[in-house]
């Protein structure tokens, strides 16, 4: 596809516009990638971009919520760095009450002048307008205010109106509008241009809801006329009044390919030089308790260095991310490099213990019986990566507790007593905020007793429950009528054995006796980890 001949005066500094975030992917700059899918502006021009960020909301509308293709806390501080505000895109058609508080974390986060939220359903708009009045409102395109009478009663509750693309064909509609400066034409147009039911929107809604989906696209059902990708006459607009425009890209050949090999070179998202090192690292295997772990210190940390975050199952990970994975729960997500006072520590699972950090380093360990179990659960009712039995996952090569063995005697042979720090899930259970004190001691964080207490207190196992039974956490919705189906499932220290038959203790015992060597059998007697299990595993340590 070429541009048409008159592409140039998409560039008149007359013009602004709120260009869209679709196709980001936490690998690439937005500042790259806003310059390359937009190439036809000069880059000052844009003042907003709209889109979903890496934080979940059901209120999200437009497109089908997907974190990877979402804003990540580095491309919204890149565009605050160049004086460029975020649109939140909360078109869902439908208010829900449950929703709304499952959406506070994400409006708080964001809650800032400059930026605006993007609202089809005017019961959210009342509500926004009363929380957070820094927000600029904008009326979405799927509100089709398309007459005057609309217009004018959109004009009293928000503060910019986007109307449908087609009513840029309709010039006497355009020139009768008043207080043009509060009007959003689209610059650009694909399939909704033509679409005579825009049908797909309301599936969308329904699909970030959690509802079933009714609605779909309409293009198989429906007659339209196929125009392909189209710009509009932007100056012909400015004549009438109009200075503000959407876009949408327009994908071109290699477009993507582009950005990500411009990124590469030069981008600083992902990169050393901009995602500095960890301060420490913890590292654990699978079910050893992170996220316990991960929840108090995630609300000790917010509280004592007023990082005003409200802590919960998403949030967390912007004070505490994963080294990597998941662009929801790591580095891309975590919103202090900037701030020096606030450590900057990740979560690991990391199975290679030579990896040349030299930086402060948990280890958090865990019961190897109901390490298994806990595991076990995980991997066949939360990721469905495994359909076995539990007998046939605990002789497993690759999950079951020969896994376990090689990653406990790896780690075990190279923690250093002196410098590096084991915490075990048993000693948090038997004396959490000790446990967790001398974690912060070890780490150089000072430790506030009142604001710990509270930490712990925010972080129980029923508190952390209910939070996942009602908003599910980061990548991951669990199903409340399954016991099984829970990150926060049972919790305690001792559980395995409502699970693990006699054959399977003995098989497990068996493994472990040939398997482990001295330093982790060492290791896990120390820090309470065969308490409740085999008292017999202490007497082949030495």
């Amino acid at each position: 596809m070429a541009y048409p001949a008159e592409i140039h005066k998409f560039r008149d500094p007359r013009f602004r516009y709120i260009v869209s975030s679709r196709n980001i992917t936490p690998d690439v700059s937005v500042i790259d990638h806003l310059k390359i899918q937009y190439i036809y502006l000069d880059f000052k021009q844009i003042s907003q971009v709209f889109g979903a960020v890496a934080m979940p909301s059901p209120l999200y509308g437009g497109r089908s919520y997907d974190p990877y293709h979402s804003l990540t806390e580095g491309h919204v501080r890149e565009l605050y760095d160049h004086g460029i505000g975020l649109a939140l895109n909360l078109t869902n058609h439908f208010f829900d009450r449950n929703a709304y508080d499952a959406s506070l974390n994400l409006l708080h986060n964001h809650h800032r002048t400059g930026n605006s939220v993007i609202v089809s359903n005017n019961e959210l708009a009342r509500q926004i307008r009363a929380d957070f009045p820094l927000y600029t409102l904008k009326a979405s395109i799927i509100k089709n205010i398309n007459t005057l009478e609309k217009v004018d009663r959109a004009y009293r509750l928000y503060d910019d109106i986007t109307l449908p693309m087609d009513k840029n064909d309709d010039p006497e509609f355009l020139k009768r509008i008043p207080e043009k400066e509060r009007i959003i034409l689209f610059g650009n147009a694909s399939c909704a241009y033509t679409c005579p039911a825009r049908t797909c929107y309301l599936g969308f809604s329904q699909k970030n809801l959690g509802r079933d989906v009714t609605s779909s696209c309409s293009k198989s059902r429906l007659p339209r006329v196929e125009k392909g990708p189209v710009f509009f006459d932007v100056d012909a607009f400015y004549g009438m009044g109009f200075e503000h425009f959407k876009l949408v890209p327009l994908l071109f050949e290699h477009t993507d390919a582009v950005t990500r090999r411009v990124s590469w070179n030069k981008t600083r998202i992902g990169k050393t030089d901009y995602y500095r090192k960890p301060d420490a690292q913890v590292i654990s295997y699978r079910k050893c308790g992170r996220t316990w772990l991960r929840f108090i210190l995630a609300n000790y940390l917010n509280e004592l260095l007023s990082l005003n975050r409200v802590i919960d199952l998403y949030s967390f990970f912007e004070v505490l991310p994963n080294e990597s994975g998941s662009p929801a729960k790591g580095p891309e997500v975590y919103g202090f490099f900037d701030r020096k006072d606030v450590p900057y520590i990740t979560f690991s699972h990391a199975e290679n213990a030579r990896n040349g950090y030299r930086g402060k380093r948990v280890f958090l360990i865990r019961s190897p019986y109901d390490v298994m179990v806990s595991d076990y659960y995980q991997q066949t009712e939360q990721l469905k990566s495994y359909s076995g039995s539990l007998s046939d996952f605990i002789r497993d090569e690759t999950n079951g507790i020969k896994a376990y063995c090689r990653f406990m005697n790896d780690w075990a042979d190279e923690l250093n007593d002196e410098s590096d720090c084991v915490v075990s899930y048993e000693d948090m259970s038997r004396n959490t905020r000790k446990t967790v004190e001398k974690l912060l001691e070890y780490l150089l964080i000072p430790v506030d007793r009142d604001i710990l207490d509270h930490a712990v207190c925010q972080s129980s196992f029923r508190r952390m429950q209910e939070m996942e039974i009602q908003n599910g956490m980061a990548d991951y919705r669990c199903d409340p009528e399954n016991g099984f189906d829970f990150r926060m499932r049972d919790g305690r220290v001792g559980g395995f054995r409502q699970h693990l038959e006699p054959s399977h203790i003995a098989y497990l015992d068996k493994i472990m006796e040939e398997d482990l060597n001295r330093n982790t059998r060492k290791l896990l007697c120390k820090h309470g980890c065969m308490d409740e299990a085999q008292e017999k595993f202490a007497a082949f340590v030495l």
